[in-house]
């Protein structure tokens, strides 16, 4: 549904969104059920024994650097249980929380206008790239991907800078505490 949803309505972000987010995203809106005439996420019982299983056996990594993951990174079972869990905090008890609050919608809205700003000032070396593709075997082709990416995980770290900037070690540490404590 997720995938579906931002593919519709902007696929620039849904092909730019770091792992951490399109893995929590992607689980957190699955797990919507109609409660009466609302949806309302409700992880199903193997989402919740996965997230009570890492939390006893201690096996999630330290938020910040879950957060700091790129693609290509290591991304197995435990950092998307802990994404979705993560997401599920913010999107329920976490909007009680003036510092956590608005934590998605910042950094989306920030990556998405970075990605736009990319896409613009880049779109006329893509098409290029693209029209050499055939000539040279796509090394024009992979070059722009390369470069794409590197450029991407920039614009991870300033999303991450402008959002998280400000926090400390304890921030970190009470933000992990927290998003633990609900479950």
């Amino acid at each position: 549904i997720a995938d579906q949803f931002l593919r519709h309505k902007n696929r620039r972000l849904l092909n730019s969104l770091p792992p951490w987010l399109i893995m929590g995203l992607a689980i957190h809106i699955g797990t919507h059920r109609m409660k009466g005439s609302r949806l309302e996420p409700k992880p199903d019982e193997w989402d919740m024994e996965a997230i009570r299983e890492g939390l006893r056996e201690d096996s999630f990594k330290p938020t910040k650097e879950l957060i700091s993951a790129r693609d290509g990174d290591s991304f197995d079972r435990n950092a998307r249980i802990q994404s979705l869990a993560m997401i599920q905090f913010l999107r329920t008890k976490g909007q009680r929380n003036k510092k956590y609050k608005n934590i998605i919608s910042d950094y989306l809205g920030l990556l998405d206008k970075k990605m736009r700003e990319f896409q613009k000032s880049r779109s006329d070396e893509f098409v290029e790239a693209v029209g050499e593709a055939g000539d040279d075997d796509g090394d024009s082709l992979r070059r722009w991907i390369s470069e794409w990416e590197k450029k991407r995980n920039a614009i991870y770290d300033e999303c991450q800078k402008a959002v998280f900037g400000s926090w400390d070690d304890d921030d970190w540490k009470r933000f992990d505490d927290d998003w633990k404590k609900i479950f």
